[in-house]
């Protein structure tokens, strides 16, 4: 009798020593949300950081549609499509690492599951992982394809407001417009060509990304949705206007009059300056007080 104490003991101790190491497995499957009613919805570091991460908010946003995107600090999820869907994503998950800390990244998603008033899981979405509260890590190699869907709708002009902004920035550094030594930008007439065609060879992004990234996401049809402005030159003033929104067409270039309202709603569209800076512009006040020369 007193052996079998001194191997319960023993065994007891055994878990608390394996539930202490770095390779004891904690988790080892996805979440299950198959009986989960409704999602709560929180991002990090903010609503307004996650979603303009990286960008000059301030030249982006008014100081109105910045207090009304962080207003959905929290939300709910109670639609069951979304769920089931999102659900789905989740449960295709990997298991290949146990958390140690804080992972260095920019943003994340946290999600609490509820099954009516039922707390059943909360996890944290990064970009191709998931965190476990018990610190299992699932990967997701593709990313999760219905992350979108669980985003507020409010948000989504907004959002993409954003991915226009990057849209424009990443022309700029595709290659051949971000040289520090050189005398002139490329001939206006050709410059989308000309990114296409001389563009860093060992860039990570396909042609097929290269070619979406000439469009607007907010805008329709269309090869490009951006102008170049000729009279801009690499010793011009910083704040010239360099690229800017305009409709659809391929290699336009000119002036003001052909910039486009009507890309986004609410009504604007994105310039980038000669300062690689972008700007959000809404009325034509504001385009009239842009440097073109």
């Amino acid at each position: 009798m007193l052996s079998l104490f001194f191997l319960g003991v023993l065994c007891l101790l055994l878990v608390l020593v394996l539930r202490s190491c770095p390779f004891y497995v904690r988790d080892t499957s996805p979440p299950d949300l198959s009986n989960c009613t409704r999602l709560e919805i929180r991002y990090l570091p903010s609503t307004l950081g996650y979603f303009f991460v990286g960008q000059d908010v301030d030249n982006l946003l008014s100081s109105s549609e910045k207090q009304y995107i962080q207003s959905f600090e929290t939300f709910l999820i109670t639609d069951p499509r979304c769920i089931e869907a999102f659900s789905h994503d989740i449960s295709q998950g990997t298991l290949y690492n146990i958390l140690h800390g804080t992972p260095d990244v920019a943003k994340s998603v946290h999600i609490a599951c509820y099954h009516k008033d039922k707390h059943i899981v909360s996890f944290t979405v990064y970009v191709h992982s998931i965190a476990t509260d018990s610190k299992s890590m699932f990967k997701y190699p593709p990313g999760l394809p219905n992350l979108d869907i669980i985003e507020p709708p409010e948000i989504q002009p907004f959002k993409l407001r954003s991915d226009c902004a990057w849209n424009i920035v990443r022309l700029y550094t595709a290659g051949p417009l971000d040289r520090r030594d050189i005398n002139s930008y490329q001939e206006p007439n050709q410059w989308c060509d000309t990114i296409m065609w001389n563009r860093d060879n060992s860039s990570y992004v396909s042609d097929e990304e290269m070619r979406d990234t000439f469009k607007c996401p907010a805008a329709g049809e269309g090869k490009s949705h951006y102008a170049l402005n000729p009279n801009c030159k690499p010793d011009s003033p910083p704040d010239t206007v360099f690229l800017f929104e305009t409709k659809a067409g391929w290699n336009q270039h000119g002036g003001p009059e052909l910039f486009n309202f009507d890309n986004h709603d609410p009504k604007g569209g994105c310039v980038l300056l000669n300062n690689h800076k972008v700007k959000f512009i809404r009325t034509k006040e504001e385009l009239q007080q842009l440097r073109w020369k």
